[in-house]
């Protein structure tokens, strides 16, 4: 699997989770090697840049790996993105082409070629700087390698992908690192609220060995009430983009039934996980766990919470075409992730939030991830994003935005009274019937505050 011309070569069987559509065998293989033979009459060429417009469906993945197979670099894209978004990431990547269900698209007679460029990934498409994330082959292989040195996967047979896979968490890690390695894989469209509500049913159905998540998705499939699946095939889920504080953590295990649920740690600009808690782990004060192929410091710190810094041989080439962008967050083979954390003296690693969030009141920091452990303990409170809020006198005051489960606010107000230094007690609250998330289950503390100020 570390050769770029290899990545066929132990293909596990592809399963589209809408229709029951069984792709598999020598049968795949030959699919994806036609493709291969249809964009090379193309002209697609080794370097060359190729959009994806196909969601989760197991064209994308056959179109990538002929891609590949080709030497080319491919660029996931949202299928949901409206045409404007599209159209400046395509001229951003000068992509050569196009692909979506049933239209091949021809940009340009030729692209600029960068030898060894296998994926771009978008984190952000709607804005009017896009920021293509590039990953090598190379750096590819050394993720698969490093996740299969530290997750105990022999045993698998089938992974459930849920999430959406123009991502690095949904594609690199749930997807292609257990698909090439043999496992089968089925394909369900991401964030499909009735999937989530039949998440039990589907691990039956398909006996499913493992799948990853992120913290909405739980939230959805515990307030829904799902079934949990009976038939006790799972041996291990994942969750990302935010740890699970330890109630939800609790309740999620009750439902795996058995099945460890593992809070992990990465980001796209280091292809996905990096760091993982050993299962049966609690999640105490943010933890994620040890490293996974990398390396972590913490600079800068102040009572031990500083920027995490992180070091992988999977760590991305950088941002497309953002030459200064890239110089602030690479330092000698370092990445600077913009998260805050601390290093036990296990050498684990716990998150405190992001540098950005950081609310500074009248000169004192304070985290919100701290202040949201203590709230999320109130019976009273369903959900919560606490943040700094512009303030005359203090620079920043803390504010809160809850979902409440039918208590009163003054309530949830009072309960916060000797779990909580003073000064970090929010001030401002603000009632909310839901907390907004991203597609990846991530919150943006400036998006709620522009919510909760109208």
């Amino acid at each position: 699997m570390g050769d770029r011309m290899n990545f066929i070569g132990n293909l596990g069987p592809l399963i589209d989770g809408k229709t029951g559509e069984v792709h598999e065998g020598g049968a795949l293989k030959s699919r994806i090697r036609r493709r291969a033979a249809e964009l090379a009459v193309e002209g697609i060429l080794g370097g060359d840049r190729v959009a994806l417009a196909y969601g989760n469906s197991p064209e994308l993945l056959i179109d990538l790996l002929a891609l590949w197979e080709r030497h080319a670099c491919a660029i996931p894209l949202d299928p949901g993105l409206p045409a404007s978004e599209v159209e400046r990431v395509l001229q951003h990547a000068e992509a050569r082409m196009l692909l979506s269900p049933g239209r091949t698209q021809r940009l340009r007679d030729s692209s600029r070629r960068e030898a060894g460029e296998a994926l771009i990934l978008y984190t952000s498409g709607t804005t009017a700087l896009p920021k293509g994330i590039v990953h090598t082959f190379e750096g590819l292989a050394s993720k698969f390698r490093a996740l299969t040195e530290n997750i105990e996967a022999a045993s698998w047979k089938t992974v459930l992908c849920l999430l959406p896979m123009h991502f690095g968490h949904g594609l690199i890690c749930n997807c292609l690192w257990p698909w090439l390695a043999s496992r089968g894989l089925v394909l369900f469209p991401s964030n499909d609220l009735e999937v989530f509500s039949r998440l039990g049913e589907a691990v039956d159905r398909y006996r499913a060995d493992f799948f990853s998540t992120v913290p909405s998705i739980w939230r959805w499939v515990l307030h829904t009430g799902a079934a949990a699946p009976r038939m006790k095939t799972l041996k291990r889920v994942h969750c990302a983009s935010a740890p699970l504080d330890e109630p939800l953590w609790e309740q999620a295990n009750a439902w795996t039934a058995g099945a460890p649920v593992v809070n992990v740690y990465g980001t796209t600009e280091t292809a996905g996980w990096i760091a993982g808690t050993a299962p049966g782990e609690r999640p105490e004060d943010g933890s994620v766990g040890g490293g996974w192929g990398c390396e972590f410091q913490v600079r800068e710190a102040r009572e031990g919470v500083g920027e995490v810094w992180a070091r992988t041989d999977a760590l991305m080439k950088g941002y497309l075409g953002r030459p200064e962008m890239t110089a602030a967050v690479l330092r000698a083979g370092w990445y600077r992730t913009g998260d805050l954390g601390r290093l036990d003296d296990r050498g684990r690693l716990h998150l405190r939030g992001r540098l950005d969030d950081v609310i500074n009141k009248a000169g004192l920091k304070i985290y919100p991830d701290d202040v949201e452990e203590v709230l999320k303990q109130c019976a009273g409170v369903a959900d919560v994003c606490v943040f700094g809020e512009p303030h005359p006198l203090f620079g920043e005051e803390v504010a809160a935005a809850v979902v409440l489960k039918g208590d009163a606010l003054s309530r949830v107000q009072s309960w916060c009274d000797g779990k909580l230094a003073g000064f970090k007690i929010p001030r401002k609250w603000y009632p909310l019937k839901e907390i907004p998330r991203n597609e990846r289950g991530k919150v943006s503390r400036r998006r709620v505050l522009e919510l909760c100020r109208g």
